[in-house]
């Protein structure tokens, strides 16, 4: 879905202008923010103003993932890898090659999933499950999580050196409140 960012508000817009610089770059992003305040927009808005606009933006919900399935959602697997894998699939990251990768709810990720997550990120390769062979993509990572989350998180916040530009949208503004912010327009209305 299209979304078209609009608002007034200084720090919705502040977050915007962060979010095409951030777009300018290849580096993993993370956005923050409260919910409702737009960060999948804000996901698809730097996707859009990037290079990478005409290749895929793949969006994975962490939250909604089992923490049995995400590694096979992520970096997909091998035929035969496990109980009901018949055949190869690709995963999540293999799927957004050339594009964009949007973990939204990161911080729903378990310690295991976000090591090697991280693996990933330092060489951009990665092994389907029970699989032997490398592979390489060239993908941008977007990543999203409500900010009270990540501060209950905070003595792991750490592992994410992978992460060198965040934008902070924390938008939770007069919006909701007084009609002046935050927020998508669905459909680039």
């Amino acid at each position: 879905m299209k979304h078209t960012l609009i608002g007034r508000n200084e720090r919705f817009l502040i977050a915007v202008e962060k979010a095409g610089q951030a777009a300018k770059s290849d580096y993993p992003v993370l956005i923050v923010g409260e919910t409702g305040v737009g960060k999948n927009a804000l996901a698809e808005y730097i996707h859009r103003e990037s290079d990478r606009r005409d290749r895929p933006f793949i969006h994975i919900n962490c939250a909604s993932i089992p923490e049995n399935l995400m590694e096979s959602e992520l970096f997909g697997h091998e035929k035969g890898a496990f109980t009901g894998a018949s055949k190869r699939k690709k995963g999540k990251i293999e799927l957004a090659d050339g594009g964009t990768l949007f973990l939204d709810e990161i911080s729903c990720l378990s310690p295991l999933a976000q090591a090697k997550l991280l693996t990933f990120l330092d060489e951009y390769q990665f092994t389907r499950v029970g699989g032997l062979e490398n592979i390489s993509v060239d993908v941008r990572v977007v990543c999203a999580g409500c900010i009270t989350r990540f501060l209950r998180l905070a003595n792991c916040l750490h592992m994410w050196y992978g992460v060198r530009e965040r934008i902070s949208h924390q938008a939770t503004c007069g919006g909701k409140q007084n009609g002046n912010c935050s927020g998508y327009l669905p459909g680039g209305v």
